[in-house]
């Protein structure tokens, strides 16, 4: 109990209002007995409590899920979205991998869609250059005889697809793919297409190759059995058409350059039969070295050319016939007369 000394400012039945010697105002249950006001009294009283605010446990949910929201909101709406700064390049060879790479170039994860795809990607280092990682794999992929430098059926497809930053196009990584399988000795088909989004997310709910997605939409030889993933790859690229036949680059490692090898009974160098892959009789593309011997030729030809217009030149040209007009002949031993 505390006992409070002070004068009685309000009064009426239910409580008064007490001015207190220390100069509280104090709010207090009318005591029995006559009170008067101005009246100085003497009071004791329970002491006050100290008053303890508690926060509700889904008020605190609802704190933390607006401060959640704040942070990243950020994110949301920045150029950094980790989807928007990334794209996709799926490589089949019968492995089949698919490569997450940032706007850097760099590999960001390798997944592996299927067990031979494990062994590829098995010890290969995060964080690798693109075309460094796809050397990585090819090299892999022949160290495990996945690609054989004595067989011509061997087949490398990929696929880009996302948002592929301007300096990774087909024509960049159909170099280097068919001149890493050059260096490694072996031959083949090099394919390399693009896709969008929306087939890309297909293939993954399908849990399916983007490549062989994309050779199974574009079969011309439909058949219901067995199923498409039950093909190999060289047997979906035969079932393709025209389309995906004429993107097929060939590599050609083992035949002296300019010579074509020999193609399979019944079909012309160069030409497939219908619903076969073209052999690697295919002419092959020529190589860097062989195109600067071209412009070499070209400019030896041109400059051959030049030589002999300029001998023709040299030469004494006939004397102009102009009608009734004779030139006077010269004699023997005599100089012709200098114009003064």
């Amino acid at each position: 109990m505390e006992t409070v000394r002070g004068r009685v400012l309000e009064l009426n039945n239910k409580h008064i209002v007490l001015l207190s010697t220390d100069g509280r105002y104090l709010k207090l249950p009318t005591p029995p007995g006559k009170i008067r006001l101005g009246e100085e009294i003497e009071l004791f009283v329970q002491p006050a409590r100290s008053r303890r605010r508690f926060i509700s446990i889904p008020s605190l949910s609802a704190v933390a899920a607006v401060l959640l929201f704040l942070m990243v909101l950020p994110y949301l709406f920045s150029d950094n979205n980790a989807d928007s700064r990334q794209f996709y390049l799926a490589l089949d060879i019968n492995p089949s991998v698919e490569l997450v790479v940032d706007f850097d170039l760099h590999v960001l994860e390798y997944r592996a869609l299927n067990s031979d795809g494990e062994k590829v990607l098995e010890g290969l280092p995060m964080g690798a250059l693109l075309f460094d990682a796809i050397n990585d794999v090819l090299e892999r992929a022949a160290a495990l005889s996945f690609l054989k430098g004595e067989a011509d059926d061997n087949l490398v497809l990929l696929t880009l697809a996302g948002n592929v930053p301007a300096e990774v196009t087909v024509a960049h990584l159909e170099i280097a793919v068919h001149d890493r399988l050059i260096m490694l000795g072996i031959d083949g088909h090099v394919g390399v297409f693009e896709a969008g989004e929306t087939e890309l997310n297909e293939a993954h709910k399908q849990g399916n190759s983007l490549n062989r997605y994309f050779l199974e939409k574009a079969a011309v030889i439909p058949e219901k059995t067995p199923p498409a993933t039950e093909y190999s790859l060289q047997e979906m690229v035969e079932r393709a058409g025209p389309p995906v036949h004429e993107r097929m680059l060939p590599v050609q490692s083992q035949k002296p350059p300019g010579l074509p090898g020999p193609s399979p009974a019944g079909e012309e160098p160069g030409r497939a039969v219908p619903g076969r892959l073209p052999s690697i009789g295919l002419p092959r593309p020529p190589i860097q070295s062989e195109l600067h011997q071209e412009q070499n030729a070209d400019s030896s030809i041109g400059e051959s050319a030049e030589e002999e217009s300029n001998e023709e030149s040299d030469k004494e040209s006939p004397p102009l016939s102009v009608p009734g007009f004779t030139p006077p002949q010269q004699k023997e031993g005599v100089a012709p007369e200098e114009n003064r």
